[in-house]
């Protein structure tokens, strides 16, 4: 009989359209690998504080643009170029970078002879000079050698050497040369300095001495 076979043809034709037409189930959600969390980059440290200059220690070199207070006077003063710097408690001072030569300041009490010498022992001490004739000094300091004109004062030289206190030749840490006392005069408190330039220095040693000299003056 061919009754069923047509049946079982159209039968087995929708069972595979049937079976075609089912939903696939729905896959699971792939989950996201785990992130690593982004180190920050460590906070740079912060630079170190310019230094005071108030110490040697410190390794202040001067250049054109630095300029030292002389304790409470209202006078500054421009150390030489390349030279080591400090703004000491009792004034500044400056030394060649071969110790060849000094400076040193300090406030004066007053403009007199007497008033110049009374602040020569403790610049002396600072700068370690020695072989120094007071006596005969102090003598000398009623008249200058010479005077000259600073930015803002008047100053007044007197130089001490061999020649000056035979036969005695002033030192500065054992070592000869020539000693220049210093003193000058403004509208506010005097102030009083003392240079040393070592003996055999060239001559631009102790032009660059002057030239601080007659920096003295207000802040620029």
């Amino acid at each position: 009989m061919t009754y069923f076979k047509p049946l079982l043809f159209v039968g087995l034709i929708v069972g595979l359209t049937l079976g075609g037409c089912r939903r696939r189930p729905a896959e699971a959600p792939v989950a996201a690998a785990p992130t690593a969390p982004i180190a920050s980059s460590p906070k740079p440290p912060e630079p170190p504080p310019p230094p005071k200059c108030e110490s040697l220690s410190e390794g202040c070199t001067a250049d054109a643009q630095t300029q030292q207070p002389i304790a409470e006077t209202g006078l500054w003063v421009q150390p030489p170029t390349g030279w080591h710097y400090a703004t000491e408690a009792a004034g500044p001072v400056s030394f060649h970078a071969t110790e060849s030569a000094a400076l040193a300041w300090v406030a004066a009490r007053g403009t007199q002879p007497d008033d110049v010498f009374a602040a020569l022992p403790a610049l002396m001490t600072r700068l370690e000079v020695a072989q120094v004739k007071t006596d005969v000094l102090r003598r000398r300091l009623g008249k200058p050698d010479s005077r000259v004109e600073a930015r803002g004062a008047k100053v007044r030289l007197w130089e001490v050497s061999k020649a000056t206190q035979k036969p005695a030749q002033p030192t500065m840490k054992g070592r000869p040369g020539t000693l220049l006392v210093i003193a000058a005069e403004h509208d506010g408190p005097p102030v009083v300095g003392l240079a040393f330039v070592l003996e055999g220095s060239t001559p631009e040693l102790a032009a660059e001495v002057m030239k601080a000299v007659q920096t003295l003056g207000g802040k620029l």
